[in-house]
Formats: C-alpha cells, structure tokens, sequence
C-alpha cells in the first residue's frame, strides 16, 4: 500500500511535467500474475522514461525530496551527457522515507542488447486505485522478456526472479508465451527466453508450454552452469559471481552486437565513464537530501 501510494504522488508529479512513464515489474505485476499486489516482494519503482524526458524526470524526483543513491553517485555529474546513456542503463534514487525509484533507458548493462521501447511497445493501462488514475505498464509478453534479460544479466542469484518466470508459465492462458516468444525473436532474446523458460521448469517442476522450443547448444550450456550456481549458492559480489555475470552474458548473446555490447561493458564503460567525468567529490553534495542541485 505504501508503494501504491508513493507511485500515485510520484506519476502526478511527473504527469504535470508532460512525463509519462511506463511501470515495470512492481505491484502491477504481482497483480496480475498472484493476484494481490501484496504477493510480490518489491524494493523499489521502476520507471521507464524516453531519452527526451530524463532531464525532467530527475529533476521531479529531486523536488520529491529523492537523491541519488550512494552506490550510483559517480553517474550524477554525466546527467545530461551521452556517457550517461551510452554506458548506463539505470539512475536509482532514494528517499528519507526509505522508498527507491529507479529510472531505466535500457534493458540491461549492455549496449546493442533488445531495446526497451521494442520489448515493451506503447504498453497499456493498468488501475491504480478505486480513484481511477491508471498507470502504464508493459504487455505480459514484454514484461516477461524484460524480467528474463534482468535476471539473465544477474545469472539469477535470485530465485525470486525465476519464480517470476514460472508464474508465468502457471498463468499462461495459451497466447501469453507464443507472444512472448515471437517479441524475443523479433528483438534478438530469443535464446534467453527459452533458456529462463526451461531453467524455471528445472527449478520448479512446472511444464513447459506447449511445443516450447528445446535450448540449442549455448543455451545447455548455460543451463549447466546457472543450476550448478543455483545450488552452490554463490554470494553476489564474490569473483565467481562477477565471472558468472560476463560467461552467461556471453553465452546468451544473440549476434555479434550483443557479444561486443558485453565486451564493451568489461573493457571500455569504467574507463569512458571516468573520462566523462565520473566520481567528481561535487556529486555527493548534490545527492544529499538538502544539497545543492544538480
């Protein structure tokens, strides 16, 4: 309820801007897959925002009393320029309150990776509340092929995220999962998909869906490593999980763009972004609720 309320007075704030962003994940999607908003945890809000209305969504966020998040505070001084989009796929900010919103441009870390206007389209309109206000969020097909590329880049550390999968899989009322899997054709996340499909129907037990595509040879392979980390419990941060981070990226990519999209992301993104700028001691300043603005 709190977080219903939270996306209520932040989507006001930016609909008077002219912003009108889309929801991922969050408590429209437990809605829709449990039924209860209340079913699914949820950290933070998840917005995705045009290119063109970035600028105005952070500066709304400021006003709202939200600050960049300590962990990204080397992204604030590249706002406004093209490292910050072309080497990032996310801002988070925070509140006193303890409430987070993340703004996303991107579907993952990685450049020439299936672009989240293609995967999500114009959306539709989910109900808020009795009141009436509606918010935008993703068809079921691009919610599925954004949360498989989430928890993909992650090599599902997560079991929460490939629960999400097999609730899909539960809920499929027969053209959720074929509209999905033509999406992931049509934008390059094809081999992702069907792998999160048959790595929840490992972990999980449910079916498949009808005539599901069977993984290819990249696709087992990464089968077999992604349950043996699933097993060994691999603790995010340790060197085994940063190796398991590029290896199932790597495996995954469709085409030579996705493979130098990652290979980008370990060589190239740290040293562009601190050229660009990154980690000036003035950032801290302005992320700090009080401090001067950006």
């Amino acid at each position: 309820l709190r977080q219903k309320a939270e996306t209520r007075r932040v989507l006001l704030a930016l609909a008077e801007r002219g912003c009108r962003p889309m929801l991922l994940k969050g408590w429209p999607l437990a809605e829709e897959l449990a039924g209860s908003a209340a079913a699914r945890h949820s950290k933070d809000i998840d917005l995705y925002i045009g290119a063109e209305e970035r600028g105005a969504c952070y500066e709304v966020l400021h006003e709202l009393g939200y600050r960049v998040a300590a962990h990204h505070l080397g992204r604030l001084p590249l706002l406004g320029k093209s490292a910050l989009a072309a080497e990032c796929n996310d801002l988070e900010l925070r509140h006193d309150t303890g409430e987070q919103v993340e703004i996303h441009w991107r579907s993952n870390h990685f450049r020439g990776w299936p672009d989240l206007r293609a995967i999500c389209g114009e959306g539709r309109d989910w109900p808020l509340d009795e009141t009436g206000i509606r918010v935008r969020v993703p068809t079921p097909a691009g919610n599925l092929i954004y949360l498989v590329l989430h928890g993909q880049q992650h090599a599902w550390l997560r079991l929460k995220w490939l629960h999400d999968i097999a609730l899909f899989m539960r809920r499929d009322d027969g053209a959720w999962m074929e509209d999905a899997l033509r999406t992931a054709r049509a934008v390059g996340a094809e081999r992702a998909l069907v792998t999160a499909v048959h790595l929840a129907h490992r972990v999980f037990g449910d079916s498949l869906p009808r005539g599901w595509p069977e993984p290819d040879l990249l696709a087992r392979m990464t089968l077999t490593h992604l349950l043996g980390g699933i097993a060994a419990d691999r603790p995010p941060g340790s060197l085994r999980a940063r190796f398991d981070f590029y290896w199932v990226a790597l495996l995954m990519a469709e085409g030579l763009a996705q493979r130098l999209g990652v290979l980008r992301y370990a060589f190239w993104r740290g040293p562009r972004l601190f050229l660009a700028g990154w980690r000036r001691p003035a950032a801290r300043d302005a992320a700090e609720p009080g401090g001067r603005s950006a």
